[in-house]
């Protein structure tokens, strides 16, 4: 028996048989529940989860609180705390019978994702999805905490002063982020598995990695200095606009190999390779063949 079980057994006992101190005058609770039975949150995401006793006339002693993993999720007094990824069993027990409820929390990982530049003046970054994020400008002023809604996309600003800064934003379920024209020397989206869309043209990316975002759609990184480009199992992809980069030959051919097969997931795929050093002489036939239409002089 682990320590969280162990502990639980131990309120468990105490609770039914030391919670009363004339046992034939007690009334002891007949049921508890808890007003949800199964969340899932994200890193740093609170919520209060109320116990329901009955009888609701009896004279007792409140509920116990606890986590089987407090490290995952902590509970004080019904707020529960998401800490880290992973999943936890919260119980409240009733401390006149012990009578018990519980909830099972899951929690998902904050997907960060980090924007770099090495100038100032102003940033304009858009994001769609739904739930909570955070934007850390870098530049000492208060984070930020927003609410996206499904269906709408939404701008937010700064302006910068320094000549570095690094943008860290956080959220659960940022689909889609658009952050072209700001001069962004690095991007990092590698931890928001849940992205669909990336908007990122008209910056200073030199390398951009792509391999984990699983449930990405479509990418527009034309008008950068790309000259590495990193795929994984991208199944979902349907359209690359790569256009006015420094991908070479070898580059190219490299990135036509990754691709996935889309003759089962898409009508029309388009790859846009305008304007690369390697256009003309790359091999564009690995990706017909894999179902994709390469454009070699289209914007």
């Amino acid at each position: 028996m682990n320590m969280n079980k162990l502990l639980v057994a131990t309120v468990l006992f105490l609770a039914i048989f030391v919670s009363c101190e004339d046992r034939h005058n007690c009334h002891l609770v007949a049921t508890i529940t808890l007003d949800e039975s199964e969340v899932t949150l994200t890193e740093g995401d609170e919520i209060i989860l109320t116990a329901i006793l009955k009888p609701d006339n009896l004279d007792n002693n409140g509920v116990t609180w606890l986590s089987s993993a407090p490290s995952v999720a902590m509970v004080d007094g019904g707020k529960v705390v998401a800490i880290s990824e992973g999943e936890a069993t919260i119980y409240a027990i009733a401390n006149n019978g012990g009578q018990m409820a519980i909830c099972m929390v899951t929690v998902k990982t904050s997907k960060v994702m980090t924007f770099t530049t090495q100038s100032a003046g102003r940033i304009i970054i858009g994001f769609g999805g739904t739930g909570k994020m955070t934007i850390d400008w870098g530049n000492g002023n208060p984070v930020e905490t927003h609410t996206l809604s499904p269906g709408y996309k939404y701008y937010f600003s700064d302006q910068l002063t320094a000549s570095s800064h690094t943008i860290t934003v956080t959220g659960g379920n940022i689909t889609a982020v658009g952050c072209s024209n700001n001069r962004f020397t690095g991007l990092d989206v590698s931890k928001n598995t849940a992205l669909e869309l990336l908007v990122c043209s008209n910056n200073l990316l030199t390398s951009l990695d792509i391999s984990k975002n699983t449930e990405l759609q479509y990418l527009k990184g034309q008008d950068n200095l790309l000259a590495n480009f990193h795929l994984g199992k991208n199944l979902k992809l349907a359209e690359i606009y790569l256009s006015n980069n420094k991908l070479t030959e070898s580059a190219l051919n490299s990135i036509f190999t990754a691709l996935p097969t889309v003759f089962d997931y898409h009508e029309l795929s388009a790859f846009v390779i305008c304007d690369n050093p390697g256009t003309d002489t790359c091999d564009t036939s690995i990706a017909i063949n894999k179902g994709w239409r390469v454009n070699t002089c289209l914007y």
